[in-house]
C-alpha cells in the first residue's frame, strides 16, 4: 500500500476532511500534519497532528518537514487557505509519479473566488530547469520523499528561499513533472492588487527576500556549471563617438515625502 504524508499550513485546516476522504477512496495510507507557524494552538481534526514551525519557506521549516515525513510521498500545500482535492486525485498523482519516476509533480487546478465563481488555472511545463522564483507550480506540490530528502541535505540557513532552492536542485537531475489535468480546487485568499504586484521589486521589505533568492540561484548556477565569473574589461565611455544617447527610466510608485 502506498503511503503519503500531507503537510498543510494552519489556514488549510478545513481541507483535512477532503484529504481524509481521498485517502479512504484511494486506499492510500496517509497522515495529515498541520504546520503551526505562530503557535496558535490549533484544534486538531481527526487523524491529524501538529508540527511547530518557523517561517513557511525557511530551511528550518523544510528540514522539520523532511524529518517528519517517513512515507514514500510528501504532499505540501503552500498557501495558508483551504482547498479541495478532486476525485482520485492523490491516486492519479502517485500513479503518474510511479510511472515517470519524477522527483516532484504539480498539476492544473481550479480557482474559486469570494463570489463563488470558478475558473480554470492551466499551468505550463517547467522543462529541464527554471529560473524564476515565482514560477507558478500552483500551491499543491507532491514530492518523492527520497528525492526531497536528498535535495535538502546540507541546506544552508535560509529564511525565505529554502523551497526555491529545493525545487532548483531537484530540477537539475530530472524535469519536474507537470500533469495537465485539473486535480484540485483552491479557495481564494486575499490577493494583492495589480499595482502592488507591479512595484513589489522596489518595496524595501522585499529586499532581503530578493537577495536570498539571488544567493540561492548563484549557488545552483555553480552546481550546474553555468556560472560565469564576473571578469570583464572596464569600458571607457570617453573612447569612440556615440551618435545616440539613451535613458533608462524605472517607474516607482508615488511616495509621500516626510521632510
Amino acid at each position: 500500500m502506498k503511503k503519503i504524508n500531507c503537510f498543510l499550513l494552519s489556514g488549510s485546516i478545513d481541507s483535512s476532511h477532503s484529504i481524509n476522504e481521498e485517502l479512504h477512496n484511494c486506499g492510500i495510507e496517509g497522515e495529515i500534519v498541520l504546520m503551526d507557524i505562530n503557535n496558535q494552538n490549533i484544534p486538531l481534526p481527526d487523524g491529524a497532528r501538529i508540527l511547530s514551525c518557523s517561517l513557511p519557506n525557511s530551511s528550518e521549516t523544510l528540514l522539520s518537514l523532511v524529518e517528519e515525513s517517513q512515507a514514500e510521498y510528501t504532499l505540501l500545500y503552500t498557501k495558508n487557505a483551504p482547498f479541495k482535492l478532486g476525485l482520485f486525485a492523490l491516486q492519479r498523482f502517485i500513479d503518474v509519479m510511479d510511472s515517470t519516476q519524477a522527483p516532484m509533480a504539480y498539476s492544473d487546478y481550479y480557482h474559486v473566488n469570494r463570489k463563488n465563481e470558478s475558473s480554470s488555472v492551466p499551468l505550463i511545463d517547467c522543462g529541464s530547469w527554471f529560473v524564476r522564483d515565482d514560477f507558478n507550480f500552483g500551491p499543491l506540490l507532491i514530492f518523492r520523499t527520497s528525492e526531497l530528502k536528498r535535495a535538502v541535505r546540507g541546506i544552508p540557513s535560509l529564511e525565505y528561499a529554502a523551497l526555491y532552492r529545493t525545487l532548483l536542485l531537484l530540477s537539475l537531475d530530472k524535469p519536474l513533472l507537470h500533469i495537465p489535468e485539473y486535480m484540485y480546487t483552491e479557495l481564494e485568499e486575499d490577493i494583492p492588487s495589480s499595482r502592488e504586484k507591479q512595484y513589489d521589486y522596489v518595496n524595501p521589505k522585499n529586499r532581503e527576500v530578493q537577495l536570498e533568492m539571488e544567493q540561492v540561484f548563484l549557488e545552483c548556477l555553480k552546481i550546474k556549471g553555468a556560472w560565469l565569473a564576473p571578469q570583464f574589461n572596464e569600458i571607457d565611455l570617453t573612447e569612440g563617438s556615440f551618435e545616440c544617447e539613451a535613458s533608462v527610466i524605472i517607474p516607482v510608485p508615488q511616495q509621500e515625502r516626510n521632510d
